[in-house]
């Protein structure tokens, strides 16, 4: 019985001993192995029947020589957010200060439409933020958006604050986090027209205590303050202390609308009381020709720059360096975004891991041409006359394609005669409906004119469309358009 495995042993590696032949036949080496013998009656070796199904050997990619980069690779990570979004994140190093070590990271998310700190979709995270938002149905009651009293409700780090005690008159509101019954968060002051007059602490349940808004700097304020009608919409962390005395300092610049850490430093308290610290530095670059201007309520913003490099040091001495490269180019659009497309790490003796790339499928170029449209554009019955008239596209028909929609204060002329005319004042609202044939033309059907009182005001129909008025108010599947008067 014993032969038998034996034999059976030998017999199973005769394919392998063949196949390892082929091997190094193809690579230009001697073979190690007897030459297999055909077995009788012709045909070929075992394990060379197939030999064409080989895969063919393929060189890996090419890996950056060791003179350039040391073994390793920057801590990354990826994972999909509640809402479906892709998040990819480049941590930051630092040195390491015990639980008060701030953790930073370059954060991508799919959802983000538009610029962050770093490019388009590219953002710095871990640094906390107070916010002022709008009331929801679930919460409130209602849906409202921001008004800049009393009545808002504010967010810390996407978590609604539940107010607990206190009167907005008073020296001090007392608000818990949603889900964190132990975290508490104390308001001071009320100013919601000046900047840095209101400002906040957060204890935790282990004794953090977290200061927002004690420099004007970490403020993002939106709005005039002759009108009274705007204010602080958010409030960056300034400051962090345990009760050992550890502490970690924020620095921002807050211009153009937005909030942009530029230094921070941090450190525990050694036997002596001084301690050691460290230090975090952001540097920015020009965004040139790519930059994007915003509307924040009445003031306009703008993103004007990006991360172009954080250094972690020591007393002077660099841990960690990060440098950012963009390409700012390759968008085949008309205007182009800046993308960040590698990160590169290297430590305080200029050693480099092989960077992080990230590659993105750039916007092409549009095609599109000019078309002219065959929609009517005047009413041509000879006793109206239009004084006046804007124009909005939205699809009412539900076929895919924008209706055209004509607003005009027109006179209606009821009897003319003998020197005399007598008319009336109203608004029409002319509906071109489009039609889409077989071969997908689009054409434009005679429009349906509905009558509206003479006192609307063009102007405010002008603000107010292409928002929430127009949407499926009855729930039929088709848009429906509101014109508020």
């Amino acid at each position: 019985m014993r032969r038998f495995y034996l034999i059976t042993l030998c017999l199973a590696f005769l394919p392998l001993a063949n196949l390892a032949q082929e091997v190094s036949k193809r690579n230009g080496e001697t073979p190690v192995l007897n030459k297999c013998v055909p077995p009788h009656g012709g045909g070929t070796c075992p394990g060379q029947e197939d030999s064409s199904r080989i895969p063919p050997v393929i060189p890996p990619d090419e890996v950056p020589s060791n003179d350039m980069y040391v073994v390793g690779t920057p801590t990354c990570s990826f994972n999909v957010s509640n809402s479906g979004a892709a998040i990819y994140d480049i941590k930051i190093g630092v040195p390491d200060a015990g639980p008060l070590t701030p953790k930073i990271s370059l954060t991508y998310n799919s959802q983000s439409a538009g610029y962050g700190l770093a490019g388009y979709g590219v953002n710095i995270s871990g640094i906390s933020v107070i916010t002022r938002g709008n009331k929801d149905l679930f919460h409130d009651g209602k849906q409202q958006g921001v008004e800049f009293n009393a009545s808002d409700n504010l967010y810390l780090d996407g978590k609604r604050l539940i107010y607990q005690s206190g009167e907005m008159e008073d020296s001090c509101v007392v608000y818990a986090v949603e889900g964190d019954p132990f975290t508490k968060v104390f308001q001071y002051g009320f100013h919601p027209f000046q900047v840095g007059g209101m400002c906040f602490k957060v204890v935790t349940a282990d004794g953090l205590e977290y200061e927002y808004a004690s420099d004007a700097d970490a403020t993002l304020f939106c709005g005039s303050l002759d009108q009274k009608k705007h204010g602080c919409v958010a409030w960056y962390v300034s400051a962090v202390r345990d009760k050992n005395g550890n502490f970690i300092f924020y620095s921002y610049d807050n211009s153009g609308l937005t909030v942009r850490p530029v230094y921070i430093s941090y450190g525990p308290k050694d036997e002596t009381g001084k301690g050691k610290f460290y230090n975090i530095e952001f540097s920015y670059a020009k965004l040139g020709t790519n930059a994007r201007p915003f509307a924040a309520y009445v003031d306009r913003g703008n993103f004007d720059v990006c991360l172009s490099s954080i250094v972690a040091a020591c007393a002077n001495h660099t841990y960690r360096k990060y440098t950012l490269t963009y390409d700012d180019n390759s968008d085949g659009s008309q205007t182009k975004w800046t993308r960040l497309v590698q990160v590169s790490e290297e430590n305080g003796k200029g050693e480099k891991y092989p960077p992080v790339k990230l590659n993105w499928s750039f916007l092409p170029k549009g095609d599109a041409s000019p078309l002219q449209m065959d929609v009517s554009t005047n009413d041509d019955r000879w006793y109206v006359k239009e004084s006046d008239k804007g124009f909005f596209a939205t699809d009412l028909n539900g076929d895919g394609v924008s209706d055209i929609i004509r607003v005009a204060p027109v006179e209606v002329i009821d009897w003319q005669g003998y020197g005399t005319t007598h008319s009336h004042y109203n608004t029409y609202v002319y509906v071109s409906r489009s039609k889409v044939s077989p071969n997908g033309n689009v054409s434009y059907e005679k429009p349906l004119v509905f009558s509206l009182p003479a006192n609307i005001s063009l102007g405010d129909i002008k603000t107010t469309m292409g928002g929430a008025s127009v949407m499926d108010f009855d729930g039929d599947g088709y848009n429906d358009l509101l014109i508020p008067y």
